[in-house]
C-alpha cells in the first residue's frame, strides 16, 4: 500500500502472507500460549528472532525511481498476525518521494535475488493505493527482464527467472 503527504510518497506498507509451512515453525517457536494469537510480547521476540536479521537483505526490496536504487536498510511499525490460518508480516518501508508536475514512476520489487525463498504478489490488488484530492496513480506488474536470476531446483535441475515488479506511476492532481 503506497502512502502519501502533501508532498508526495511517504513509502510502503508491505504485508507477507507465509506458506503453510513456515506458519506451523513460527507458531511452534514464537506462541508460547499456543491460542494461534500473537500478543504484543509474541510480536516482539518474532520481530527480534524471525525478522530482523532480513536488513541483511535489505527486506528482499528493490526500489528505482528518478531518485535512483534503493535497498532500505531499516523498516517501521512491524507487526505478526494470523489470519486466514497464515502468518502474516506487516511493516512500513519509509521512501520519501517528492512529486511535483507531471508524472513520477516508481519501481518496486521484493524477491530473494539466490532464490532461496520465492515471493509472489497477491493476484487481487497486490498494490493498494489510496484515494488522495492530492495524488493519483496506477501501476502494472511485469518481470524485470534486466535481471536474471540462475537457480538449481531440489531435484538438481537449473532454470532462470525474471523477478516482477510493481511499475507505479503517480502524478500531482492540480
Amino acid at each position: 500500500e503506497a502512502a502519501y503527504s502533501g508532498e508526495g510518497l511517504n513509502g510502503f506498507w508491505i504485508t507477507w502472507r507465509f506458506d503453510k509451512v513456515f506458519t506451523a515453525g513460527i507458531l511452534m517457536d514464537f506462541d508460547r500460549d499456543g491460542n494461534k494469537r500473537f500478543d504484543p510480547g509474541e510480536v516482539a521476540v518474532i520481530e527480534d528472532r524471525a525478522f530482523s536479521n532480513l536488513a541483511n537483505y535489505n527486506y528482499f526490496v528493490y526500489i528505482r525511481s528518478p531518485k535512483g536504487a534503493f535497498r532500505p536498510s531499516g523498516v517501521e511499525s512491524f507487526s505478526a498476525y494470523m489470519e486466514g490460518g497464515r502468518v502474516h508480516y506487516r511493516f512500513f518501508m519509509p521512501y520519501p518521494l517528492p512529486i511535483g508536475e507531471g508524472e513520477v514512476k516508481v519501481n518496486v520489487a521484493v524477491y530473494d535475488d539466490t532464490f532461496f525463498c520465492d515471493i509472489g504478489y497477491v493476484d487481487t490488488a497486490p498494490l493498494l493505493l489510496p484515494a488522495s484530492d492530492t495524488f493519483s496513480g496506477d501501476y502494472t506488474i511485469r518481470e524485470d527482464r534486466g535481471i536474471h536470476i540462475d537457480y538449481t531446483a531440489n531435484d538438481g535441475s537449473r532454470g532462470s527467472t525474471f523477478p516482477r515488479q510493481v511499475v507505479l506511476t503517480l502524478r500531482r492532481e492540480r
